[in-house]
């Protein structure tokens, strides 16, 4: 019963996860150039670079620390 419990609480964040990738999708959609960017920049900075750069310190070997690689990545942007 308990996998069940996890396997339900999974599939409803994923569903959670993709109703607001509709939403986003929504709004990139409507055309306005201020609010793509605003909507953009805000996907960038807050998902897709700190899972991207989180991915690469893991990767690499040579990172001591991840704190300095997610500094890096906030220079990056």
């Amino acid at each position: 019963m308990d996998a069940q419990k996890r396997r339900d609480g999974v599939i409803l964040e994923a569903d959670k996860i993709a109703d607001e990738l509709h939403y986003f999708k929504d709004i990139l959609s409507v055309g306005e150039p201020r609010l793509t960017r605003l909507v953009t920049e805000n996907l960038l900075n807050g998902l897709v670079f700190p899972l991207l750069f989180s991915f690469m310190a893991s990767k690499n070997k040579n990172v001591r620390d991840e704190k300095t690689s997610h500094k890096l990545a906030y220079l990056l942007v």
